[in-house]
């Protein structure tokens, strides 16, 4: 028993601790779980999850992952059309559609451009109502 509570206080003061091949595993099941996830929307565009959709599919497809774009419009999603039934319409009509919409810009490099021309505005927007979130 001692040995567990030791345990207990020490996880506890410093964190659970993981050697490298254990933090490799976590981050790689992470990333299948997120793929997994990716997969069933564009599958199913019917689906509805409880998870926070830590992606937005077209913005990743046209500016990348880890984009301040990208960003900019999660924090949109997240801090403003969540608060409000409107906007969480908007954000169910988006995930029933944006994985095909993001599978075909991939397919088509100028409809991709255009479409980057297109959301630059909302970007702009995004951009500026993250910043004064901060």
């Amino acid at each position: 028993m001692t040995v567990c509570e030791q345990r207990l206080v020490f996880e506890r003061r410093y964190g659970e601790r993981h050697t490298h091949a254990q933090r490799t595993r976590i981050r790689d099941g992470d990333r299948g779980h997120a793929r997994f996830l990716r997969q069933a929307f564009v599958v199913n565009p019917d689906l509805r999850s409880s998870e926070r959709k830590p992606w937005c599919f077209i913005a990743t497809e046209l500016w990348g992952k880890d984009a301040a774009e990208t960003g900019a419009l999660r924090a949109l999603r997240d801090g403003i059309l969540r608060r409000y039934a409107t906007g969480r319409a908007l954000t169910r009509l988006y995930y029933r559609h944006s994985p095909a919409v993001a599978a075909y810009l991939a397919r088509h490099p100028r409809v991709r451009r255009l479409a980057r021309a297109a959301l630059t505005p909302v970007v702009a927007v995004a951009l500026v109502v993250a910043r004064d979130r901060r």
